[in-house]
């Protein structure tokens, strides 16, 4: 399967890393996952969305699963 024949994991949640909780990882703000696997998609979200930024490096988000 190609990526653009791919559909999303519950799309219509939305996107996985929304405004709300991006600012708040950029102000130093800690997340709680309810898993891993959840944990491990917001800190690539997190990474995507500072690469979009321009960005080359950045700070670790607080990102921890429960």
């Amino acid at each position: 399967m190609t990526s653009s024949n791919r559909k999303a994991y519950k799309a219509e949640m939305g996107s996985l890393l929304d405004e709300e909780i991006g600012a708040h990882l950029r102000d130093g703000g800690v997340v709680v996952a309810a898993s891993d696997r959840a944990a491990r998609a917001l800190r690539a979200a997190f990474a995507h969305s500072r690469r979009i930024e321009g960005l080359q490096a950045w700070a670790a988000p607080a990102i921890f699963s429960w």
